[in-house]
């Protein structure tokens, strides 16, 4: 149930794919779930009869057994290693920056990126920004004036770092050297003439009292272009040269287009990402809570899951610094899987304390009885991820790649840093309230 809580937390994503794929990855878990309660024991009956002589022997029992028991005199010193090491590499984090670019969502090699370069390379740049201003339509301001300021924006606009050409309906209108004289006062006239033939275009409209004129900004779709510090100084330029006087007419300013699209994504990404981790972790929080009938336990189990996804994106933020949509996906599925070992650990330790009536042998039996599922389910889940890596899509190859290693982390963490804290005095906080009587002291 833990994973479908994973999942669920995408579903408020402001992302639509990220948001359909929360929807239909917790429908098919909470299926799978169905699945493996009604149908699944019913047919492992059938094809394979229980037959009490038969015990398949454990070839990871003995080594599991001798790490643990190694790791209990020793667990304090684990916990201070563990967690010194995920401290340091939270640090890290602050780095992490949203970077959703599409030379970031393809291979280099790939067959779109060739054919993109190729027609950027013989043809020009093929991504388009549109800046689009709304003008107030008043007797005294000419239409020719607009547009001979449309043209002056539009030549700033061009000395933008990034912006390779611009377009405008002043761009197909001669401008002269000389703006007074008896030829600018024959171009004003045909202009005002000319006016409905020029609004019959792409790039002015007009209704009621306003006038809409579109400058469009090409750019490079792939390359060092800084899509982010792009729209920034487009920005500035504009507003700039709009809060002039000879801009009294200016009513609003709109961009859109491919630069404004991922400059908005970026703003998002980030924010998408700790807010999804963060339902997640509430929501799983409160399952853990429950199972355990402990808030403080369901606090302390959650610090095996939490370590491992500080680690790994703490590591990403030291080497590289980008989150991406699949790196969002990632953190919550891995979270929610995660947490499943845990819980398995931690019930079998509550119920083999109720038996036992002393925390060693109980941890020893419940880590017999779990710990080869822990390797089990997480080997299984990071490598049934890893033919992402192949595909062509950089989030997705990424997305596989990282859900694979959160997967070892977090076994890493249940087989090693769990059993610690059970160990520790902390671990008072799992036992039972009805084993009151039995001893609780530290290991």
């Amino acid at each position: 149930m833990s994973t479908a809580l994973g999942t669920l937390s995408l579903c408020w994503s402001e992302f639509p794919a990220i948001r359909e794929f929360g929807m239909f990855a917790t429908g098919g878990v909470l299926l799978t779930f169905v699945i493996n309660l009604a149908i699944l024991p019913v047919l492992l009956g059938r094809i394979f009869p229980a037959d009490a002589s038969t015990v398949l022997p454990d070839p990871l029992a003995a080594p599991l057994g001798l790490l643990l028991k190694r790791m209990l005199p020793r667990s304090k010193v684990i916990i201070a290693i563990i967690i010194g090491i995920t401290a340091l590499l939270a640090v890290p984090l602050i780095r992490l920056e949203a970077r959703f670019t599409l030379d970031r969502m393809f291979r280099p090699n790939s067959e779109f990126v060739q054919n993109v370069r190729w027609l950027e390379e013989h043809v020009g740049s093929i991504d388009a920004t549109e800046v689009i201003l709304e003008l107030d339509v008043v007797g005294a301001n000419r239409f020719s004036n607009r547009l001979d300021r449309i043209a002056a924006l539009e030549q700033e606009l061009g000395q933008v770092t990034g912006v390779t050409s611009t377009f405008s309906a002043a761009s197909i209108v001669p401008q002269l050297a000389d703006p007074s004289g008896i030829q600018a006062r024959l171009r004003r006239t045909a202009l005002q003439r000319n006016r409905a033939r020029l609004l019959q275009g792409s790039h002015v409209l007009a209704e009621a009292n306003r006038e809409y004129w579109r400058v469009t900004l090409r750019t490079p779709l792939f390359g060092d272009v800084d899509r982010e510090q792009l729209m920034r100084n487009v920005r500035a330029t504009v507003e700039k040269m709009v809060h002039s006087e000879q801009w009294s007419d200016f009513h609003r300013v709109t961009y859109t287009g491919g630069a404004q699209l991922f400059y908005e994504t970026q703003q998002d990404v980030l924010l998408d990402f700790a807010s999804s981790l963060l339902l997640a972790f509430g929501l799983i929080l409160l399952m853990m809570s429950v199972a355990l009938r402990s808030l403080p336990a369901g606090l302390l189990s959650m610090i095996p899951n939490l370590v491992p996804c500080v680690t790994v994106f703490g590591v990403l933020g030291w080497i590289d610094g980008g989150v991406d949509i699949g790196m969002t996906v990632a953190g919550c599925i891995a979270l929610g899987i995660a947490v499943d070992d845990t819980a398995h650990l931690l019930l079998s330790y509550r119920d083999a304390l109720r038996e036992k009536g002393k925390r060693e042998r109980a941890l020893l039996q419940a880590y017999s009885h779990s710990a080869t599922a822990v390797v089990q389910t997480s080997a299984i889940c990071g490598i049934s991820m890893l033919p992402y890596t192949f595909a062509n899509l950089v989030y997705l190859s990424r997305f596989g790649l990282l859900i694979a290693v959160l997967m070892a982390a977090a076994m890493i963490a249940d087989l090693v840093l769990l059993p610690a804290l059970i160990a520790s005095r902390w671990g008072r906080a799992f036992d039972p309230a009805m084993n009151e009587e039995s001893p609780t002291t530290p290991l």
